[in-house]
């Protein structure tokens, strides 16, 4: 869930940077047939040869990731579900083991799971120390 906000949010920031690149380029690319005359041209031409060859992959990799991201939707969901109940239960055992050393002996009792209308996080699986 927060990897789907995070590409959304970040999509028309990469989107925005890669045309300011593109309009740069354009320029780079006309002031190159200015400089033609002097010695710079050679090393400015494949400078801008090399930046256009890393726009390109840019623009490439960014596809890439939005369509993986699309792809994988719901895996990432349910990965970032478990992630947060993983850590909101180790963080309640931390805080419990921290307050009374002994519960490592008599035990923690676990967080209640969060109610949650996906059901792609599966079977609960049991804690170890309960």
């Amino acid at each position: 869930m927060r990897v789907q906000s995070t590409l959304r949010d970040v999509t028309p920031d990469v989107e925005r940077t890669l045309s300011g690149v593109a309009t740069t380029m354009a320029r780079l690319d006309s002031n190159r047939e200015s400089l033609r005359a002097t010695g710079l041209a050679d090393s400015i031409s494949t400078a801008v040869a090399s930046t256009n060859r890393l726009l390109l992959r840019l623009d490439s990799l960014a596809r890439d990731a939005h369509a993986l991201a699309t792809e994988n939707r719901g895996d990432l969901r349910a990965t970032v579900t478990n992630l947060s109940e993983a850590s909101r239960q180790l963080n309640n055992f931390v805080d419990q083991m921290s307050r009374r050393p002994l519960r490592a002996l008599t035990g923690v009792k676990p967080l209640p799971p969060i109610p949650s209308a996906d059901s792609a996080r599966g079977p609960e699986a049991p804690e170890p120390w309960r």
